[in-house]
């Protein structure tokens, strides 16, 4: 997981897999990059007929925080 010092580490493969599936990347259109510095950007829709968003990437957050609060929500879920 990433810190917020200078001394940053990088975000494992298994990280990102749970950053991408908690973004739902592949799901219609969406599309979600995760870059070296740990800034998480997205385009597109989950909705597949949804095109509207095509080609406008947005910051999705930090990899640390989208991270959280995936990790977050799976445990609410696990106990719900």
């Amino acid at each position: 997981m990433t810190t917020a010092t200078t001394d940053k580490t990088r975000t494992t493969r298994a990280e990102h897999r749970i950053i991408r599936q908690h973004l739902r990347h592949g799901e219609g259109n969406r599309r979600v990059v995760i870059r070296k510095s740990g800034a998480v950007e997205m385009t597109g829709s989950p909705d597949p007929f949804d095109r509207s968003r095509d080609g406008m990437w947005i910051f999705a957050g930090w990899a640390d925080e989208i991270l959280g609060y995936a990790v977050a929500e799976a445990e609410a879920g696990a106990w719900a």
